[in-house]
């Protein structure tokens, strides 16, 4: 329950992505690692598919310091959809992150129906040396709500691509 809940590549070891991925209705809680779905810069995972599940209480299995960072992290896909997903309680981990979803180097996503409460972090676009595109896509239809650093941020400048609209979501209070 430290480094990794589950991790395609094993940090980028695994010379191959998978293609497909669907991450469905499970409930994952009191753990100190994130789940991690990750495909290679030449060869990005073309679909993944993240619905119906539940986080609790990640980083706080009761071990000390956690080294999650995420509930869930994408990096390197073509199509991303995450909805109808709940997420609450997320403390951060040993490098101070403890976002609901993060995104590396995504092209598309849908981002919709998923409850967002009381998380260190919410939606956080990952992009390390301003060398990634910009996603195209939407975040819509979203509670989030509670968070003790950011609902949503990008890392840094994007070097061109899309824009990603964040309209119709609930941020927690009336005012956004």
């Amino acid at each position: 329950l430290g480094w990794s809940t589950f991790d395609t590549s094993a940090s980028g070891v695994v010379n191959h992505a998978l293609t497909n991925v669907t991450i469905t209705n499970n409930w994952v809680h009191h753990s100190n690692g994130s789940i991690s779905i990750r495909g290679l810069a030449g060869s990005p995972t073309t679909s993944v598919t993240i619905t119906g599940n539940v986080w609790n209480n990640i980083g706080q299995n009761g071990t000390g310091t956690s080294n999650n960072w995420a509930c869930i992290e994408v990096n390197t896909a073509v199509s991303v959809t995450i909805s109808g997903n709940s997420a609450s309680d997320t403390l951060p981990g040993s490098w101070g992150e403890g976002q609901v979803f993060q995104l590396w180097h995504v092209n598309n996503i849908d981002v919709h129906s998923n409850t967002l409460t009381n998380n260190h972090q919410g939606i956080w676009f990952a992009n390390p040396g301003n060398s990634a595109a910009a996603p195209t896509g939407a975040i819509h239809h979203n509670a989030i709500s509670g968070t003790a650093d950011f609902a949503l941020q990008a890392e840094s400048a994007f070097s061109g691509g899309g824009t990603v609209n964040a309209e119709n979501n609930w941020w927690g209070h009336p005012s956004g």
